[in-house]
Parts: structure tokens; sequence; C-alpha cells
């Protein structure tokens, strides 16, 4: 049985403040846990229900210190989704060397994204392009929030995300930067470099005066119908499937 004081713990790692300093996160959901799984990160717990456990119990375990089995309704105790019927993983942070972008890969910058759900996309869209890189300014939402982890379905183990200023690493570029805005050149009229940096702003605000100035080349989707702009995390995956039809 789940104590109560194994029950506030768990609940705790909503805040960002508790996750960093015990560099812990949590995953839910089916996908999400078997994508944690099949990883290199390192399941400290791991809380599933019967019918989940017989599921798995023949896949390896290396990467994971505790496994413990738990009712329907302990886990509604400590899950932070509206429906959960497999389990939750108490996961240690990754430790990522950053790196700087290279002219020869495609990457993605954040400049203030807030919305949890749009991270998330963002980085399975960066994942199904293969792209493995996403840089994002300081106050952009933490990727490790619930919401966040859940929204990206397992692909926070394959995209290295680094949580950096973007000005300095603009201002040493070696490749061409491309800025999604409203007043660009129309993305089917763009002839793209092989490879590059996509710029893309917060949600209401757009890109940032200060990392505008280091955009090469401004670019939009064309609009055909009356919608007054499209969601950031729905833009960067249109630009993205164009960056590789280039």
């Amino acid at each position: 049985m789940i104590s109560k004081v194994k029950i506030k713990h768990i609940q705790s790692l909503q805040e960002k403040k508790k996750r960093y300093s015990e560099k812990l996160f949590v995953v839910e959901g089916k996908k999400s846990l078997l994508e944690i799984w099949n990883s290199s990160f390192q399941i400290m717990e791991l809380y599933v229900t019967k019918d989940f456990f017989y599921e798995i119990e023949h896949l390896q375990t290396n990467n994971i210190k505790n496994i413990f089995i738990i009712s329907q309704n302990e886990l509604n105790s400590i899950s932070f989704l509206m429906k959960n019927n497999t389990g939750i993983a108490i996961v240690k942070m990754p430790e990522s060397p950053f790196s700087l972008p290279h002219a020869d890969e495609w990457t993605i910058f954040l400049d203030s994204i807030s919305d949890p759900g749009n991270i998330g996309t963002i980085i399975r869209i960066a994942d199904w392009y293969n792209i493995q890189k996403i840089y994002a300014s300081p106050d952009t939402t933490d990727i490790f929030s619930p919401k966040v982890v859940q929204a990206c379905m397992g692909s926070i183990t394959r995209v290295h995300f680094f949580y950096t200023p973007l000005i300095p690493i603009l201002g040493q570029k070696q490749c061409t930067v491309y800025g999604a805005t409203l007043d660009g050149e129309s993305l089917h009229n763009t002839a793209f470099q092989k490879k590059g940096i996509l710029l893309v702003g917060n949600e209401s605000k757009g890109i940032s005066q200060e990392c505008i100035s280091f955009i090469d080349k401004k670019i939009t989707i064309p609009k055909f119908g009356n919608a007054e702009s499209l969601n950031v995390a729905v833009a960067t995956g249109i630009i993205c499937d164009a960056f590789m039809r280039s």
C-alpha cells in the first residue's frame, strides 16, 4: 500500500522548484511509460496496476530501481491525469551536456513559449523530423512539467532540449536563421538552405525584438482563409515539413 508520505512526495513534483531540487520528474500513461522504459532514462520508482504489470513484466528492467503494484484507487491518488489505468514513473532528470548548434543540422529555437501543450507538441514534431536539438529561452515553460511530458509522448527521450539565453548563440551562428513571422516571405516561395535554425516566438507576442535582429530570412505560412493566426506548434510543424522537402 502506498503511504501518505509517498503520495505527498509524488504530488509535490508538480512544482518546478521541487522537481529541480530533487532532479526528478513524473511520466504517466502507457505510451509514455513504454517510451521511458525503452530509453536510457533512469526510472527511480514505477507504480503500476496489476494488469499493466502483467503486460510489461517480460520486458528488461535494467534502468528501473523499484517497481510497485498498486490499486486503481491508489493510482488515482497520485496521477496528474484525468484518466490513467496503467501507471506512473518517477524518473531521474537526464544530464545532457550543452552543445552549440552545428552548421550541418536543423535546430529549433523557442523564444518565450509558454503553453505546455505547445512545448510538448514541438518536441514531438522535432522527433518526427529527426531534429535532435531544441534551444529555449530561460522563460520558456519547463519541459519536465507533467503537462509537457504527457504532450510529447516519449519524444523527450530522443530530443536534446537546452534552456539558454538565445542572443549569445544567435550571435555566433554558422547557418541561416529563419524566423516565423506574419510579415515574412511566403513559405511557398522560399528557397531554403539544406540546414539552418528555425526561430519561433511567444504565442501572443511573437519573436522578441532582441531576437528579430538576428533573423536572416523572415518566413510566413500563406493564409487562404480568415483565421487571424496559427497555433505556434502547428506552424512549427508546417515549416519543418517545408524544410525537409527543400
